[in-house]
């Protein structure tokens, strides 16, 4: 996991640490090499979620 952080939070605290622990320990497969190898190296966004997805 890269650097996670809460970079805006319209709810609360604890909601937001749940967010976090969910996304920390969720056991996601790598993303497949030749779709990685079309991201970008800096992230790519993903729109209304607020997540940027990195190559592995």
């Amino acid at each position: 996991m890269k650097d996670l952080k809460i970079t805006e939070n319209s709810s609360n605290e604890a909601f937001a640490n749940v967010c976090v622990q969910s996304v920390l320990e969720a056991h996601l497969p790598p993303i497949p090499e030749d779709v990685a190898d079309t991201l970008p190296p800096e992230g790519l966004e993903v729109d209304g979620l607020g997540f940027i997805i990195f190559p592995n």
